[in-house]
């Protein structure tokens, strides 16, 4: 049943920056009581075709967790809302406010990432599971019980995981966490315009990263654990605009295994496959134009999680990023009615 839902500004932000939003988050909500072991949040905006094939790709591959999903629509399009596709295990909200902006970044308000923080803090505050995984609406997984692989990385020094990563940190878009651990923690999602990674835990790597002016959403909880000498871990990945193999490390000189030596609270697992043997084994995902922006590798080497990056919806730089929706409503059928 549809809902007015406010919530106080105070309930979802800790820091300084959520004095830019109103002082209630005000929305429609339909909340399912559905018990689940994973609580996914979804930050949806304008793209439904995309958040229900994502939504039917998570339900087909994951087959040890329940999934309970929140999706968090902010472009304040009803029509938006109203193609989510209704299930048992799906809530939806959708927010009155207007959390947005034109400009990538306006007096400290940034526009795609405010949209994902909001998302992120809502999902958090509605879901009733231990664990919650962020996801983007141009997300998918790859591989059979992709949320279980990065949950079994969870333990008590690690109290996140992630499939891929933003310069040496793990990427909060398709990163899973312990709500327990960040209960005591004054950090929240919002995005920042100070840079946060001069920490003693990022010394060594400081002088890579000094020229940063701002951190994205989410960030806030990753440099909290690690101030707090817990670890992060993040899988092996590859793939960036204008690279189908290229590696998040490469801008800074460094290797996985070279910012391990470091003696960073950050696990990244190894690369097992070169270029060539990528290229052979997901010919799909290794083309020089390809639909794809980072492909994210499990213990064995394979495929388990892929994220396509900006620009979704069908038609937009469809020469360089191809039609997500079509490919994973492809991959979809084919998992779940193999021949």
């Amino acid at each position: 049943m549809l809902k007015r839902l406010s919530i106080n500004r105070e309930s979802l932000f800790s820091s300084k920056e959520g004095n830019k939003f109103p002082k209630a988050i005000v929305t429609l909500a339909d909340i399912k009581p559905y018990e689940a072991d994973v609580d996914v949040i979804i930050g949806a905006h304008r793209q439904p075709e995309a958040v229900n094939v994502t939504i039917e790709n998570y339900l087909a591959l994951e087959k040890k967790n329940r999934l309970h999903f929140f999706v968090i629509e902010s472009s304040r399009n009803p029509l938006a809302y109203w193609k989510i596709r209704e299930r048992e295990c799906v809530s939806k909200v959708f927010i009155l406010n207007n959390i947005r902006c034109t400009k990538k970044n306006y007096e400290n308000v940034f526009w795609a990432s405010n949209g994902a923080a909001i998302a992120a803090q809502i999902g958090t505050y509605l879901g009733c599971s231990r664990y919650a995984f962020f996801s983007h609406s141009d997300m998918m997984g790859y591989k059979e019980n992709f949320l279980s692989f990065l949950l079994s990385k969870l333990d008590e020094k690690t109290p996140l995981a992630s499939f891929t990563q933003r310069h040496i940190l793990p990427f909060s878009g398709g990163m899973l966490y312990d709500k327990n651990y960040f209960k005591s923690l004054n950090a929240d999602w919002l995005p920042s315009s100070e840079n946060f990674y001069n920490i003693p835990e990022l010394e060594l790597l400081r002088n890579r990263i000094e020229h940063l002016n701002w951190i994205d959403a989410g960030e806030k909880l990753i440099l909290a654990a690690l101030q707090r000498g817990q670890k992060a871990y993040v899988c092996a990945s590859r793939g960036s605009t204008g690279d189908y193999y290229g590696h998040a490390l490469t801008p800074y000189g460094l290797t996985n295994q070279e910012v391990s030596q470091l003696g960073v609270p950050i696990y990244y697992a190894p690369d097992l496959l070169s270029r060539e043997a990528f290229k052979a084994k997901y010919p799909e995902l290794a083309t020089e134009k390809g639909p794809f922006w980072r492909q994210c590798f499990d213990d064995e080497g394979d495929v388990i999680f892929v994220h396509r990056g900006r620009g979704t919806s069908k038609g937009q730089r469809k020469d360089q990023r191809g039609d997500f929706v079509s490919f994973v409503r492809e991959f979809n059928q084919r998992y779940t009615c193999p021949a």
